[in-house]
Parts: C-alpha cells; structure tokens; sequence
C-alpha cells in the first residue's frame, strides 16, 4: 500500500513542479474558451502578429518582411548613438520582466523572444510616429499602407495581440527622445488613437494630461491604454459593497414613454453617464466596422485582469440594457449620442445584443446601481407615466397643444360668466 502511494505523491509532485507561476506583473491574456467560442474572429488579429501568442500563425507571416523595412527605417531615424547591438542588449536585459507580463508560459527560445519583440516593438513605433504626421519621416515603407492601415490598427487593440507598455515606452524614448522631447509615447498612442477613430475618442482631448499624470507608469498596454482613457471622472467606493444583483433599466423606446429625455452629455469621459430630473445624459460614441472587436478586447482584459474593478464591463451592460431595439439605437442616433457608421440601426442593435455573452458581471461592485435605481424609480412613479401618456396622446403636435389651450381658454370664460351671472342674481 505504501508504495502504492508513494508512486502517485511522486507522480503529483513532479505534476506540480511543472506548474508554472503566476506572475503579480501579468496583464496580457489568452482569451477564456467560453468567451472565444461567442465570436472567435473578434479576438484574433487580421494582418500583423504583434507578441509571442500568434508569433508563427501562418496566415500572419506575410507582415514579418515588413517588419524589417520599419527596423530599418527605425534604426536610421533613431538617435545615431545607438546601433542595433544596443537594443537586442536592452531588450535582453529586460526579457524577464517582458516575459513577465504575460499569463501564459511562453516557449520560445530568449533569442527568438528577443528578435521577436525587437522587431514587433520597432513596426508599432514607426507606424505611430508615421500615423500621427507630427513627424518629419520619409514615405511609409509598406506599399498601399493607407489600404491596411484600418486593419493593423484593429490588431494592435486586441488583448491578445500585445507587447508591454513598458517596452515601447523605453524604445521610443532611446531613439528619439531627445530629437522629439515635447512628444512622449503616450502623447503618441493618443494620436494614433485619435486618428483611428477609436470609440470614445470624441469625449477624450481633455483627458490625455490626467493619463499621463495618474496612470502612464501603470498602463500595462494598449487595450489597458484605451481603458484608462475611458475611466468615469469619479471612480466607485471601494467601501460600498451591493449585496443584490443590479436591476437594470428599461430600454431606450420604454424610457422615454415614461417622459425621460436623452442628451449628448459634455463630459470628458465616455463612462460618465448621469441622470437628474428626467433626463439622461450620454457621452457620444460612434459604432463603426471595429467597434464590437475593441469593446469585447477591453471587457475581457477587465474580466481576466481587474474583475472586482471593472468599469468597462459595467459600462457595456448599461447601455446593452438601454439598446433592445433598432428603434431603440434610431432614438440614439437622432439624439446625437450614436455615430451610426455601419448603416443599418438593426445592426448596431445586432451588436449590443450578445456583445456581453459569456463575460460575467461582478454584481456585488457593479458601478451604475445607484442610476439604475433611479432611472427605475422614475419610471414606476404614476405622474411620470400619465405626463408622458398625455404629452404623447395630446400634445404630439402643435395644433393638439393650440386646441387643447383654445378649449381651457373657453372653459375659464364660461366658468366666469357662469360665475357673474350668479353673482347678478
């Protein structure tokens, strides 16, 4: 029996040795099976492979060759006192902390890794440099770039697709820190940003300054970077726990029969949305061809790397209440709070209608309970229904209210000669 046993401690130990541990730095992700397999083509990158993940997919190696036209252009664009020896010495000194980041176990060999994030991080620099026109470079290496431009971009905003901040921040600084000190990289991702249309851009130009003030040291890479961006002017309690599961509001159409109105909101902040006196305040947002992409990118970065402190996810359940119905998305879009950029409003409610699937919602924490339950407060109050009953059933049109102030006008007169023909008496 002993030895029985000791045949399987040994089997376990030897299991448990090859188990390997989680780094406290991780903050890229293979995406969860359950989440993947909602829409797969969502998490997988289009043209470039950017990091160890899909590094030798094969339908993704045509940009390697490309990779080196922009080392080169990197290296003669560069501070001339550093040569190629220089940064495969830097990154090397770094691939610890590189490799790091990363949750699962990475099996290339250092020199691979090495080359591999060498030449991912000098393609992103060069085309961010490139994107933004603030710099005084030659022509774009890559032929019909402005054709691919739109699908590299998708690439670099997913969360599996991804190089540290970290890295990026160090090599851009090396090579052209001192010929370019009034623009850091975070200003630089800004704009490439700004200039792929990312969603929630419209609301952001004010808050770039608070980025690099509060959280540039912390941001761990691009999808994290988008995040920051979108993070409400004020933050949850820490100390408030909700001990029920929210109950979300009615959708846009039921809203608005129960007389709320819905405005463009002037925040700097794609989360902040209020409500005050029977009206509910959006940030703008647009929805275009990557928008479903970038938004499941982020919500599962919260999901694997933040789920007690998620804001994204809560953000995404919010309005997927609010939009059930392409009436629902049309009421939006005249309002001014959708950038309808994709055509159809079904197919922007298509969207919001599975975009959450599979992505859990931490209920105890979740950041719109308090307007939730003031927008369901409202809407169960009696006097808010019969307003918006009689403003719809008798004041829809102009010559509804004229008839209706005719009639009371002609009732008050007769009540008065009612009245002094009785007093005559």
């Amino acid at each position: 029996m002993e030895d029985l046993n000791y045949d399987i401690t040994t089997s376990i130990r030897d299991e448990l040795k090859s188990v390997p541990v989680l780094s406290p730095g991780r903050c890229i992700y293979k995406v969860p099976e359950h989440i993947r397999n909602v829409k797969e083509e969502t998490y997988r990158p289009w043209m470039v492979s950017i990091g160890p993940i899909y590094h030798q997919h094969p339908s993704l190696q045509a940009m390697q060759k490309q990779k080196l036209r922009h080392l080169k252009r990197f290296l003669s664009q560069g501070n001339k006192a550093y040569d190629l020896d220089y940064y495969v010495a830097i990154i090397r000194q770094y691939e610890g902390d590189i490799r790091r980041c990363y949750a699962e176990e990475i099996s290339l060999s250092s020199n691979d890794f090495i080359k591999m994030v060498l030449l991912d991080a000098t393609f992103i620099i060069d085309l961010l440099m490139w994107s933004t026109f603030k710099f005084s470079l030659e022509n774009h290496p890559v032929d019909g770039i402005i054709d691919v431009f739109s699908r590299v971009a998708h690439d670099l905003f997913l969360e599996e697709n991804q190089l540290p901040f970290f890295v990026l921040d160090l090599l851009y600084d090396l090579a052209f820190g001192k010929a370019y000190p009034h623009i850091s990289f975070v200003d630089l991702t800004w704009s490439f940003m700004d200039c792929g249309c990312m969603p929630g851009k419209e609301v952001q130009n004010t808050k770039i300054s608070d980025i690099i003030r509060q959280n540039a040291p912390n941001i761990g890479h691009f999808v994290d970077f988008l995040r920051v961006c979108c993070l409400p002017s004020e933050l949850r309690s820490t100390s408030k726990i909700i001990n029920k599961y929210p109950l979300f509001p009615l959708s846009v159409s039921e809203l608005r029969a129960v007389g709320v109105k819905f405005v463009v909101s002037e925040s700097t902040s794609l989360l902040d949305i209020k409500f005050s006196r029977g009206v509910l305040e959006i940030p703008k947002f647009n929805v275009q061809s990557t928008t479903e992409s970038v938004f499941k990118n982020i919500m599962v970065f919260e999901h694997c790397h933040c789920f007690l402190d998620s804001y994204f996810v809560d953000y995404i359940y919010f309005i997927s209440s609010l939009i059930k119905t392409p009436e629902d998305v049309g009421i939006l879009v005249r309002k001014g709070i959708i950038e309808n950029w994709i055509g159809s409003n079904e197919a922007v409610a298509n969207i919001f209608d599975k975009i959450a699937e599979n992505i859990s919602l931490c209920s105890s924490n979740f950041y719109y309970d308090d307007l939730c339950e003031k927008l369901n407060v409202h809407a169960n109050a009696s006097w808010h229904r019969w307003k918006a009953v009689l403003k719809e059933d008798y004041f829809g049109h102009p010559w509804a209210v004229i008839s209706f102030i005719y009639a009371f006008v002609i009732l008050i007169l007769t009540f008065l000669q009612t009245l002094s023909s009785y007093k005559s008496k």
